[in-house]
């Protein structure tokens, strides 16, 4: 049910449940494949790439979390994998664990939400710029143009990026939007059609048309449209350096995410000694 809770524990119940559910909506592509535990679940695919192998969620009782920890990172083999640490994610020192043996804390996102019936005007429109949702596989291309060189995705990933979201199609609850400038793909963004609330993601603009309105013009785009379909809140998780861009339109920060990242075969440092209870 699609929540109207403005709540903190809410929102950030969906907050983080649309960070999970939309790539967990990635195992439609036969290449990953999802597997789900009360305590964990994750993603594993033969990309060697740690955005197709990751840990999504994880709810481990302290006692039983070193066993499980490096049974779950065993099961990724030698491949580069992410594993996501949630504002809800136990044991509570699960980064300190996973630092513990050998992953690497690539950052701290923020986790925002938004009530959807107050989003603000359009910014001034820039010269040239158009912006239309995503509706064949030559847009969807225009978007992954955009996307894989600011995420910095290499030519592997970002090719599997582009046949994951054509194998899950274009009218289902992933939908992308393309700004082009003089016809030009310039900026991109993604929405998420989650089950409590909307999700954008993806959002990414060319260096050569930043600071112009571009990504707050991408942003509003999918959010408008989340409206029109009847959300009324819509969540994020932003880099700090798009953090200001979000709060102005009306975002707030309820929480924070951490991707920790193991890019080659698996360490084994020795066993750090667990906490006296």
């Amino acid at each position: 049910m699609r929540t109207q809770d403005f709540s903190a524990p809410a929102l950030i119940r969906s907050i983080e449940a649309n960070a999970v559910d939309g790539i967990k909506a990635w195992a439609r592509w036969p290449k990953l494949t999802l597997r789900e535990k009360p305590e964990i679940a994750w993603t594993l695919s033969p990309i060697p790439s740690p955005l197709f192998n990751a840990v999504l969620r994880t709810r481990m009782a302290r006692e039983k979390a070193d066993d499980r920890i490096e049974e779950v990172l065993a099961g990724f083999h030698s491949l580069p994998m992410t594993w996501w640490v949630g504002p809800r994610d136990r044991p509570a020192d699960l980064g300190d664990r996973l630092e513990a043996r050998g992953l690497t804390c690539a950052g701290v996102a923020a986790g925002m939400a938004a009530d959807l019936s107050s989003l603000p005007e359009n910014p001034p429109a820039t010269k040239g710029l158009s912006i239309e949702e995503v509706r064949d596989a030559t847009a969807l291309r225009g978007c992954f143009r955009v996307i894989a060189p600011v995420c910095g995705f290499p030519d592997f990933a970002a090719r599997a990026w582009l046949d994951i979201h054509n194998a899950l199609g274009l009218d289902g609850p992933w939908r992308h939007f393309l700004a082009k400038v003089d016809g030009k793909p310039a900026a991109a963004s993604s929405l998420f059609l989650g089950s409590r609330a909307a999700g954008i993601a993806n959002v990414a603009a060319l260096p050569d048309v930043r600071r112009r309105g571009i990504g707050t013009a991408i942003s509003l785009s999918p959010l408008r449209l989340a409206r029109r379909m009847g959300y009324r809140v819509a969540t994020l998780f932003s880099s700090p350096m798009a953090e200001g861009m979000y709060r102005k339109m009306g975002f707030r920060k309820y929480c924070e995410g951490r991707g920790y990242i193991r890019l080659d075969g698996p360490s084994r440092p020795a066993r750090r000694r667990r906490p006296e209870s």
